[in-house]
């Protein structure tokens, strides 16, 4: 997962986590509840449309792809950076039906954490 990534996953997770609450503790009230998701959900368009409109707030909630190996070799800072181990990057090698990594041009980790992985030019 990207080092931004985490912002996405709260705006899919909160909304139904604060229903699930009014499910399954009865002291809480469904206005409370109501209010909790109005208030998640005008956060949440209030982020995007911010985002739309203004490149330097979407620098700040957005990733951008980053490469984790290039021409056979991996990038450690990469890998660090956004606490990727190399076993993973090998894993997508082999998923994109590569038998290693001294076959491939590169490696990239894309803004939703997925990993895609182009061969090289005759490969």
């Amino acid at each position: 997962m990207t080092r931004r990534a985490g912002f996405d996953i709260v705006v899919t997770v909160a909304p139904g986590s604060a229903f699930a609450t009014v499910l399954f503790f009865q002291d809480v009230a469904l206005a409370e509840d109501l209010a909790a998701f109005l208030l998640l959900t005008g956060s949440q368009y209030a982020v995007t449309w911010t985002a739309a409109r203004s490149r330097r707030f979407r620098g700040w909630i957005k990733a951008e792809p980053r490469p984790l190996l290039r021409d056979g070799v991996l990038i450690p800072e990469t890998l660090r950076a956004d606490r990727i181990t190399r076993d993973k990057v090998e894993a997508a090698i082999r998923a994109a039906g590569h038998a290693g990594p001294d076959r491939i041009a590169l490696v990239m980790l894309e803004t939703d954490g997925s990993l895609s992985v182009v061969p090289r030019t005759g490969a």
